[in-house]
């Protein structure tokens, strides 16, 4: 009889935790590859560092992508791709002298690319220097005029250097 009630109990939670379960399996991602895009919360077991990074960094779970991305250049010092994305979420941790190192890494790998400028004019933007920002921003903007992320970013400054404009006036007047 002990047995049989222990089997009655688990069947009546497995019974319970299921009722809440709206996903279908494939919904789950069960017998299918698992595409990040469409489930951001689930890593694929094959994906390496960086891709764990930028799947974490898309998330908002910055300390996540930190740990991802610094694992990766341990791994491979010469992935461009992943100094950025740790430079990035250094940025987005608020932790800005560890983002201008990885920042000066990109820059010693690939040179200043539009992706770089870009995210290094949010990098000036985040830490209150508006003109570092707009420089460098117009400076990512004359190597990639149509690029939407860049274009983000400039109007973003652009808007926050008027606000602060407007406020001093309306100070000072």
């Amino acid at each position: 009889m002990r047995g049989s009630t222990k089997f009655l109990f688990c069947l009546l939670c497995l019974s319970i935790g299921l009722a809440g379960c709206t996903m279908s399996p494939a919904e789950l991602g069960l017998g299918q590859s698992i595409k990040p895009d469409k489930h951001p919360f689930l890593i694929p077991a094959n994906a390496t560092n960086a891709q764990k990074g930028q799947i974490h960094y898309k998330n908002g779970s910055y300390g996540l992508a930190e740990k991802a991305f610094r694992a990766a250049v341990e791994k491979e010092p010469s992935n461009a791709e992943a100094w950025l994305g740790l430079a990035a979420s250094y940025d987005r941790l608020g932790r800005f002298d560890h983002a201008h190192r990885s920042y000066n890494r990109v820059i010693r790998l690939v040179g200043y690319t539009p992706t770089l400028l870009n995210n290094l004019g949010y990098h000036y933007y985040l830490q209150g220097n508006n003109q570092s920002a707009l420089q460098t921003l117009e400076r990512a903007h004359q190597g990639a005029p149509t690029n939407k992320h860049i274009l983000n970013n400039l109007a973003l400054v652009r808007e926050s250097a008027e606000l602060k404009r407007s406020t001093a006036r309306e100070s000072q007047g």
